[in-house]
């Protein structure tokens, strides 16, 4: 099961959508891949992977692309259309804790999810 609240929209959508926002953000920033790798520690086709959708950022690395680009993360999954109340709430409390609250939050949602029992679909 994903981490991510975004269940209706298929992952290799979400990876196109959120690696286009990487990119659009980045270039804002002024930031070559290059430049935006080594910030975050990751090697450059890294980054262009996560820009092209290949892959998506795990959690830490995630963090520190915010962190980078200077944006939060209510910032970089803004899917507000697809968003349900609850969703939305939930993003805006997020983004009001510090990067470390944030982390733990994070670390605690893959506990849950690893406890969870898997759903039949």
């Amino acid at each position: 099961m994903s981490m991510y609240a975004f269940s209706s929209i298929p992952a290799s959508d979400f990876n196109i959508r959120l690696g286009k926002k990487i990119r659009k953000q980045r270039k804002a920033k002024g930031l070559t891949s290059m430049e935006t790798a080594r910030a975050i520690g990751v090697s450059s086709p890294s980054v262009t992977n996560w820009e092209t959708g290949l892959n998506r950022p795990d959690i830490p690395n995630l963090l520190r692309l915010c962190e980078v680009l200077d944006i939060t993360l209510h910032d970089l999954f803004d899917y507000s259309g697809n968003l349900t109340d609850e969703q939305a709430s939930l993003l805006t409390l997020y983004d009001k804790l510090t990067k470390e609250n944030q982390q733990n939050i994070l670390s605690f949602m893959n506990v849950l999810l690893d406890r969870q029992p898997v759903e039949k679909e």
